[in-house]
């Protein structure tokens, strides 16, 4: 089968990148088109992967005109698209060459500008087969938009997550960088520092939950327009001994630092399906959650603990922790999610035509 996958400019995402080399390493012919960029990096795993850069931005009638005879000269099986913008023109392309076209919609609709939102729908309504990461994000469009895009041609696809194995070496030596003493307890978050993300939130608990046992270590890993605000609520709250933030750190290194964490905390506003989420569960990392249906989507409520972050009880948190067990958690990852699943499912649905 030869898949194209066509991404946006500056927007290489990580989801995509998974799914091009778990295709590549299952044997099928993949092509990428990309908007002009300078920021793209492909590893080993990449290397009978089809790269093809546009000569500029994919808005523009030039542009069409590039992407169709290219798509025209490679003639694949089908067109997969990540965003609105690209997957727009690429299935105007599809629909003139009468190659299937799939979009792929891994955001809630209340994440979008209004101009996204109505590119993504049409383009939705246009594209043959329409993939959500979870059912939060389909549940998310309006009435007008589920009556305009034909529910026929949907399917929920879960993203699977399979995260390397950390030795001991390793861990120890994690340890050791952020000093980390053995009995402490860890919890970490990664994500960009971003509103949505609600860090203020999660420094907020974690100050609360030190009064009541002050053997535990948070570690916040990523970086964002937020930072400086977050340093500064910390200082204030006097807790910079047991906060680190970590910077952004190479993906391997995220690995080792979720392989030492006890629980992992995500307090955002909305999520369209949480790969940090995932990963972490992976390692058996008990989570620590808004009350957001994604969230109570990926994980049953017996093995995280789901908080208000408005009105929530520090008691009641260190009590529901305190009945889960690592090993539940990574159970019941290993038994919903991993790559393997995911792409047989998007093989299914590329081939269902």
């Amino acid at each position: 089968m030869h898949i194209v996958h066509i991404l946006n400019r500056f927007s290489i995402t990580a989801s995509a990148l998974d799914q091009i080399k778990l295709s590549l390493r299952d044997g099928h012919k993949i092509s990428l088109i990309i908007g002009k960029s300078d920021n793209i990096n492909l590893n080993k795993d990449f290397k009978n992967l089809n790269l093809i850069e546009l000569k500029g931005d994919f808005f523009s009638f030039d542009s069409y005109k590039e992407l169709l005879n290219i798509i025209k000269n490679i003639h694949p099986d089908i067109i997969h698209t990540h965003h609105g913008k690209s997957g727009f023109v690429a299935t105007l392309v599809g629909k003139k060459l009468k190659i299937p076209t799939l979009i792929e919609d891994g955001a809630q609709r209340d994440n979008y500008t209004l101009p996204s939102r109505i590119l993504f729908t049409l383009t939705e309504i246009l594209s043959d087969k329409v993939v959500f990461v979870s059912k939060a994000v389909q549940n998310s469009l309006s009435w007008i938009e589920k009556l305009l895009i034909n529910q026929k041609k949907c399917k929920v696809i879960y993203y699977g997550v399979d995260t390397p194995k950390v030795n001991d070496e390793e861990k120890k030596r994690i340890k050791n960088k952020f000093n980390i003493k053995e009995n402490e307890k860890i919890i970490t978050h990664t994500g960009r520092m971003v509103p949505v993300k609600q860090q203020d939130k999660i420094i907020e608990i974690f100050s609360k939950m030190l009064k009541k046992d002050n053997h535990l270590k948070l570690l916040i890993v990523g970086d964002g327009p937020l930072k400086e605000k977050l340093f500064k609520q910390v200082k204030n709250l006097k807790i910079e001994n047991n906060v680190i933030f970590t910077g952004l750190v190479q993906r391997e290194e995220v690995y080792s630092i979720l392989s030492i964490s006890d629980y992992f905390i995500m307090l955002s506003k909305t999520e369209g399906h949480s790969v940090s989420l995932l990963e972490a569960m992976s390692y058996g990392a008990i989570p620590i959650l808004s009350k957001i249906e994604s969230f109570q989507e990926t994980i049953s409520d017996n093995l995280a603990v789901f908080v208000d972050e408005n009105n929530y009880n520090i008691d009641e948190i260190f009590k529901k922790l305190n009945q889960i067990q690592k090993d539940e958690v990574k159970e019941f990852y290993n038994n919903r999610y991993s790559e393997k699943i995911m792409m047989e499912e998007y093989y299914n649905f590329y081939r269902n035509y």
